[in-house]
């Protein structure tokens, strides 16, 4: 998904288990090469320490771990990703649910 402040659950739906899903599939694939992952300069955040204005081009490390924080959402009903998800961003240090869950996609 592209919306900012798309619903916790689908965004982690969309961005991580999609990617999740892609991996897989690449594992499978006996004369790939190579994957690709082209993701967004949101995940990012501007106050990350050494950027200065730029986009590093790299992974930025998370403050939680991304296996541990999949698993936690993936066991959650809709009405608990959503009374969580405050908290969740705040702990990660993300402003809204694409910037966090793109974040956690690179991490997979």
């Amino acid at each position: 998904t592209v919306m900012f402040n798309e619903p916790l659950e689908t965004a982690f739906r969309t961005n991580v288990d999609g990617t999740a899903h892609l991996i897989a599939l690449c594992r499978g694939m006996r004369n790939l090469e190579a994957l690709v992952h082209v993701s967004t300069a949101y995940v990012s955040p501007p106050h990350s320490a050494g950027c200065k204005g730029h986009t590093l081009e790299e992974i930025r490390p998370l403050k939680i771990d991304a296996l541990e924080l999949r698993q936690r959402v993936a066991a959650m009903s809709p009405d608990e990703a959503a009374a969580a998800t405050d908290a969740i961003l705040t702990e990660a240090g993300f402003p809204n649910t694409y910037c966090l869950t793109k974040a956690v996609s690179e991490h997979l």
